[in-house]
């Protein structure tokens, strides 16, 4: 792609995937320059390329796959991962997945993460999980318009409070 965070990390995985026997498609269509600190890109795509290893490398006979679209166009990042797994994953009450790991201390934030960064750029996610493939979508926007509406108020012509909002 040109864009040597997301290049280093796929790259990251493609190797641990070709270790692991897992199949890993991967089409990237993105400029080398993206408006989203570097950070943000990481725990975003990292978390999802590490969890998607993760539940493929407990696939026996290396069925596992992986498969990982990006786009980004007209200040739309778009991010789509699908990935097959066999363990059962676990949701707590309210319907968050949860770690199935051990250690819920250190595990388990992956997703709370990916949403916590996309929010700096008014994105969504969407987790679909069905039939043993678990995908997420992502878009995230490179620049957003920003309108101001302020209200003053004043009483007897001196001002008193301003109030604004950014949508």
């Amino acid at each position: 792609s040109g864009n040597i965070v997301i290049d280093s990390l796929i790259n990251h995985a493609y190797a641990a995937a070709q270790k692991d026997n897992v199949q890993f498609n991967v089409n990237i269509l993105v400029p080398a320059s993206l408006p989203f600190e570097s950070g943000h890109l990481v725990i975003v795509l990292g978390n999802l390329l590490e969890t998607a290893l993760e539940a493929c490398r407990n696939i026996p006979d290396e069925k596992g796959f992986i498969s990982l679209d990006i786009s980004y166009a007209k200040d739309i990042f778009q991010l789509c991962i699908k990935n097959n797994y066999q363990a059962k994953r676990k949701k707590d009450i309210i319907g968050h997945y949860i770690t199935t790991k051990g250690d819920n201390i250190y595990h388990g934030l992956g997703l709370s993460s990916i949403n916590h960064a996309i929010e700096n750029y008014h994105g969504q996610m969407d987790i679909t999980d069905n039939d043993n493939i678990f995908q997420v979508i992502i878009v995230m926007y490179g620049s957003y318009s920003l309108i101001r509406f302020m209200i003053s108020c004043s009483v007897n012509g001196k001002f008193k409070k301003e109030l604004s909002w950014n949508i």
